[in-house]
């Protein structure tokens, strides 16, 4: 789970930065809008892996899972922050 948060972590950079590029007002390359949703879609499937391995630990490790509050909160607003981009 740390890992693929550490991966989606990165994803999210590079989609930050890629938003800043593209404008309305601007002429984009369709080549940097194809890398946006890659990476946008990137960011889906690691939130969703991530989704996955929560699930799993809240179910079948009930009793060994400690949830860390910190972590969810940065992964909850990572899940926000695409949907206001694009």
């Amino acid at each position: 789970m740390e890992n693929t948060r550490f991966d989606l972590r990165e994803a999210m950079d590079q989609f930050q930065g890629l938003c800043l590029m593209i404008t309305p007002e601007r002429n984009v390359p369709i080549d940097l809008i194809t890398e946006a949703r890659q990476t946008h879609k990137k960011i889906q499937d690691q939130l969703t892996k991530i989704s996955g391995a929560r699930q799993l630990l809240e179910g079948k490790y009930r009793q060994y899972y400690r949830r860390d509050h910190r972590r969810e909160k940065e992964i909850m607003e990572i899940a926000f922050w695409p949907r206001v981009c694009t």
